[in-house]
This record gives structure tokens, C-alpha cells and sequence, in this order.
């Protein structure tokens, strides 16, 4: 997966959360690769497709926080599927920002089908995958049930020509 699909991921699963999405040009995009937008917010959203490579730092999560207020947003997201560093996490939290990690998974379903799982917001609490603006703790089973389970049939890319699919998934072994 290239980092612009990725993108274009993060995009979908806005969208199919009810938002209006619009992506940004590769480049001089000022900080923000996707603005979400429904009735009550606008959202600036940074898309660090990093896995295990590099994290995050708090620089991005700055520069992130200035973005949002130049294009009037509402709030800040940064979609990733690696890490971000202890630094930043704290000025995430402090300036209001979400984390969102999503796994870059190239899927054979649609974008409309997919489900991505939030491992938690700035403060590190789990979130739901309902809503972005946080709530209670999701238990094993829920996390299991509604974002590990749908993830069967899925087809997992890697570095050059590298595949997985995942099969199946159940309760065996749990």
C-alpha cells in the first residue's frame, strides 16, 4: 500500500462514518491530507503511514495544531498505523488532538464495508468506533466481536510483493 491509498483510506472510513471527506494534493497541502466534515464539525486529519519505520513526533503534532486553526477546523486527527513518541502523545493530549491508529490493510471488500479499529485518543483511552469523541472503555469481547471478527477475508499487504490473507476468524483458542 502506497502512502496516498493509505490516505485515501483514512478518507473512507471518515465517510463511512457520515462525514464528507476531501483530500488534500500530495504536496502543499499545509499539514492536512483529508478534511472531514459533517453538520456539527470540521475535521483536519494528518495521515502518517509510518508502521514500525519511524513514529510520530511532536513537531508534526505542532505544526498539526496550526494547521487546524488556519483552515478554521473544529478539531485536529492524526490517522496513523505506527506510533507516535512519548512527546507527542503528551502534546496531543494537551492541544486536544486524536489519535487514530489504523492498520493499512489492503482490503478485498469495499471502503464502505471495512472496519478499522481506534486504539484509543490523545489521552491513551480506548475509544468507541462509533464516535470519535471518545466514551467508555470497549471490553475484549466488543473489540473481538465487532473490528478483529470482520477483519476475515481480508487481504494483507507487505513490503514488495508479500501477501496474507486472513482467513478466519473466531473464538477458538480465546
Amino acid at each position: 500500500m502506497t502512502p496516498a491509498e493509505y490516505e485515501s483510506q483514512i478518507a473512507a472510513y471518515f465517510a463511512h462514518r457520515g462525514y464528507r471527506t476531501q483530500q488534500t494534493e500530495i504536496s502543499g497541502d499545509y499539514g492536512v491530507d483529508v478534511f472531514a466534515e459533517n453538520a456539527d464539525e470540521r475535521l483536519a486529519i494528518q495521515v502518517k503511514m509510518y508502521g514500525t519505520a519511524r513514529r510520530v513526533n511532536r513537531q508534526m503534532v505542532m505544526e498539526l495544531h496550526g494547521a487546524k486553526d488556519y483552515f478554521d477546523c473544529d478539531r485536529a486527527v492524526i490517522a496513523t498505523d505506527g506510533e507516535l513518541l512519548p512527546d507527542a502523545r503528551e502534546v496531543a493530549a494537551k492541544l486536544g488532538i486524536q489519535v487514530l491508529t489504523v492498520p493499512a490493510v489492503m482490503s478485498n471488500l469495499s471502503a464502505t464495508d471495512a472496519n478499522y479499529v481506534s486504539l484509543g485518543s490523545a489521552s491513551g483511552e480506548p475509544n468507541s468506533d462509533s464516535s470519535l469523541s471518545g466514551g467508555e472503555a470497549l471490553s475484549f469481547d466488543q473489540i473481538w466481536t465487532h473490528h478483529v471478527m470482520p477483519l476475515a477475508g481480508q487481504l494483507l499487504r507487505g513490503k514488495g510483493d508479500r501477501t496474507n490473507i486472513i482467513e478466519k476468524v473466531d473464538w477458538a483458542g480465546v
